[in-house]
This record gives C-alpha cells, structure tokens and sequence, in this order.
C-alpha cells in the first residue's frame, strides 16, 4: 500500500461518508403533521395519488439534496480544514513532523552550512567563543541554538499552516477531491426507497403527500409538488450546511482525525516528502538569506521576536507557497490513501448520531419549507 499522503488533505475525506440505518418503518397509526387521520383510517395513505405525491416528494429529495452536495463540498472541505487544524492531536503529530522534518539528513546538512555561514568571520567567533564558554562548550551552545530555533519555527510554521495553508482556496480543492461525494449522494439518493427513515421522517413525508394529493389528478398533483419543490429549493443549501456543522463537532469525527494524524502524518513516507520540500526551499537564493538572518538572530541572541520575525518572512517566500503545494498535490495524488480513509472513518459511519443527524436533516428540511395547501 501506497503511504503518500497528508493529514489536512485526506482527514476530511470521509467526514462525508454519512451512516444511516434503520428498516422502513411502519408509518400505520404514527402521529405525523396532516397524516395522522389518514394513517388511522388505512385508507387514503394507500390511495395511487397520495403514493404518487410521496414518491415524487421523496425522488426531488433524492435527487437534489446530492446535487447540493457536489456544489458545497469545496465550502464544506474548507470548513473541515479548520475542524480539523484545531485537533489536539494532529497539532501534535504536526510537531513531531515538523521535528523530523529539520532533523532529515539533507536538512540538516544544509541547515549546518547556514550556520556556518551565520557565525563566520574573526569577530563572530570571538563573540560566539565567549557565549560558549558561559552555556559550557561550544556543542552545548550549538544546541541550544539549534532547539530555541527549532521551538520558534514550529510555532511559526504551525501558525502559518492554521492561518493561511487551510484557508487557501487550493487546499480546499485538494481535499475536494477526497471527499467521496459519492457515497454521502447515494445516501440521499435512497431517500425515495424510504428504508433508511425514522417512523418520524416516513410520517413526515405522508403527511406532507396528503397535503400534495389531488385526487384521480395526476398532472395537478405533478403541478402542485412541483410548485412546493421550487419554493422550499432554496432551504436545502441551509440545511445542509447546518448538518454538516453537527457532523463536524461528534465525537467519532474527532476519533477519525486522531487515527488518521497518528498513522498519516507521523508516516515515514510523509516525512521524506516533506524533507524533501524542505531541502528545495534552502536552496533558493532569498529564502537561503532569510535563513542564514533567523539563525544570526538566534546566535547572537537577539531576541526571540527577532528571530520569530525572520522565520516568517521564510514561510511567506513564494517559493515555500510554490514547494508547499506541489508536495501537496504529489500526496493528494498518491494511491492508497482511500483504503486509510476508510479504515478511521468507519467509526463515523458505525455512529448512531450520524444516523440521527442524517435523519434529522429530513425532518427539518421537510419542516422548514412551508404548508403546500396555505
């Protein structure tokens, strides 16, 4: 299995792949808005004009509801990236990476000749012999550089991929294309089976299709769910979002992001991506000179918002933007990373909330669009 991949790209993949469950539900003798009279008689629910305007209600559902979510899903996999940015524990696998990353063999090289570059000079190595001597030698003191420095930049590039990589339009293409639309519009798309539906949702629909029927009128009937469906169309971006806001606070979402930031972002594979990007950027003649001043700053302590302020004119270069990305889009594009999707977020699926807030949805999308008959 292909191991290519990143954390705030695939986290959300499956944030999607909604769980319903449930056999289709008796709606006989269930209370339900205008279909409790006709549920106790037996009779009018079984009448052709009364199924006809259930199934056409339950078919636009379908139909459209999974239509809404292709549009949104590039909003819905920004919103995620946040969600998922504030995760304890991808923060802190994003740490462990970023370690790794500066302690990569290439890295490092590259790193050691900045610092060299850094002190050079009669008088440098005077001023940094005397700070040696204080901290206790001169590898003591090189490290101790080394770990202020590395502490600052952690905290900056963490900064930076929270505040600016997430909110890039880019990255919510990237995880675009992870999300299984797919799977949540085949959910929806079973809405006319009515099978996965609480005895609430099914009692939802009846009544609202008593309310629709005509009887022996089936072009009137078309009309007048037609009529019903162009009004309450523009609810269901609404309602969706609303959904997908309650799906991004359960607790099986945050199980997902943990399992997928401890196997995906601690990866090897990931890593060596990563420090790869890295020793390109140190190449580059500007942000090799900004590098050079961060660790002139550290050396000669002076101070650490100083050293802060070169470290972020480092991850604002454009060819960090330009390396950043392409790593990204390399992971984005590696096989594997599906079947790693699936295996955390099948928590999400199995969740009985989902299925509640699944059903939900129905309800409230049903409840929010109006009377026909007013």
């Amino acid at each position: 299995m292909h191991s290519k991949r990143f954390a705030w790209i695939i986290a959300a993949a499956l944030v999607v792949a909604l769980g319903c469950s449930g056999k289709k539900p008796d709606v006989k003798g269930q209370d339900g808005a205008g279909g409790t009279a006709a549920a106790d008689a037996g009779t009018p629910a079984e009448e052709p004009e009364v199924k006809e305007a259930e199934g056409q209600v339950a078919t636009w559902l379908g139909k459209q509801a999974s239509a809404k979510v292709a549009e949104l899903t590039e909003k819905l996999a920004s919103e995620l990236g946040f969600r998922i940015a504030d995760d304890d524990k991808v923060q802190q696998q994003i740490k462990k990476l970023i370690g790794a990353i500066l302690k990569a063999k290439d890295v490092k090289g590259q790193t050691d000749k900045i610092a060299d570059e850094a002190t050079s000079g009669f008088l440098n190595k005077v001023k940094l012999g005397w700070k040696a001597l204080k901290a206790g030698g001169v590898d003591e003191y090189k490290k101790q550089v080394k770990d202020d420095t590395t502490r600052i930049a952690t905290e900056v590039i963490e900064a930076h991929v929270k505040n600016v990589v997430i909110k890039d339009p880019r990255m919510a293409q990237l995880m675009k294309k992870f999300m299984p639309v797919l799977q949540l519009q085949a959910k929806i798309a079973a809405i006319p089976m009515q099978e996965n539906m609480s005895p609430e949702a099914s009692q939802k629909l009846l009544g609202l299709a008593l309310k629709l029927s005509v009887a022996g009128k089936s072009a009137e009937t078309a009309a007048k769910v037609q009529d019903w469906a162009t009004k309450c169309d523009p609810n269901m971006v609404a309602a969706l979002e609303k959904l997908f806001q309650k799906l991004a606070k359960l607790k099986s979402v945050e199980t997902a992001f943990g399992g997928i930031a401890v196997e995906v972002v601690g990866h090897a594979t990931t890593q060596r991506e990563f420090a790869a990007m890295m020793a390109n950027i140190m190449k580059d003649k500007d942000a090799n000179k900004a590098m050079t001043k961060a660790y002139e700053n550290a050396a000669f302590e002076n101070g650490e918002k100083a050293v802060r302020g070169s470290i972020e004119k480092i991850v604002a270069l454009p060819v960090v933007d330009t390396e950043l990305f392409a790593a990204l889009g390399r992971l984005a594009a590696a096989e594997g990373a599906p079947a790693i999707i699936e295996k955390h977020f099948k928590v999400i699926g199995e969740d009985p909330e989902m299925a509640k807030l699944v059903d939900g949805f129905v309800i409230d999308l049903l409840a929010t669009c109006g009377d026909p008959v007013k």
